[in-house]
């Protein structure tokens, strides 16, 4: 019964969703959701740009050359990249020192495509903020149990209230995620 008893406490819902809160908060402000390398034309070699690059003899001006890419992987490079819900960050691969090239996620996203990108920040925020507001409710209610054994009563209504906002929270995340996989309707389709 003992087991039960620590398993349904207030401190173990507090801790789970703190721990909560943080992994939402790390994932929010992440770059990392995404990691991958990308096959890319290698660029044409230029005074700035000497390695992984393909050369063009006797030419000085490389934009006005046309070029015949072989179809062979030793005439593409892999630049790196790492993407988040407010950055993209690539591997500059037109100079031979290693860099960085970050874009915000509002400058990469296709116009149609920009209320969907709105509704999912919008929703991790609602999110965010849920589990926030449940995360005070259960420190109210282990204030509450530890000032006043008598005050048992609004405790297990702040924990009431508090597993209704982890509940919105959960189901906020759920429908966001699932709208992203929904697939689009037909053209002749009706509603």
């Amino acid at each position: 019964m003992t087991i039960l008893q620590r398993i349904r406490s207030p401190g173990l819902s507090f801790a789970q969703t703190v721990v909560s809160l943080a992994l939402g908060g790390a994932a929010l402000t992440s770059s990392y959701w995404c990691v991958g390398v990308q096959k890319v034309p290698k660029p044409l070699c230029s005074l700035s740009r000497q390695r992984r690059c393909v050369p063009v003899p006797g030419m000085a001006n490389a934009s006005d050359v046309l070029f015949s890419w072989d179809t062979g992987d030793d005439r593409f490079v892999f630049p790196e990249f790492h993407v988040g819900i407010f950055y993209c960050c690539q591997e500059n691969i037109y100079t031979d020192a290693w860099e960085e090239k970050c874009r915000s996620f509002h400058s990469l996203t296709p116009q149609s495509e920009k209320a969907m990108m709105w509704l999912s920040v919008t929703m991790e925020l609602m999110y965010m903020g849920l589990l926030c507001l449940s995360c005070l409710l259960l420190c109210l209610q282990l204030c509450v149990g530890a000032c006043s054994p008598a005050g048992r009563r609004w405790g297990q209504l702040f924990n009431a209230f508090a597993a209704i906002f982890t509940v919105l929270a959960g189901e906020l995340t759920w429908n966001t995620f699932t709208s992203r996989l929904a697939p689009p309707p037909s053209p002749g389709s009706s509603p």
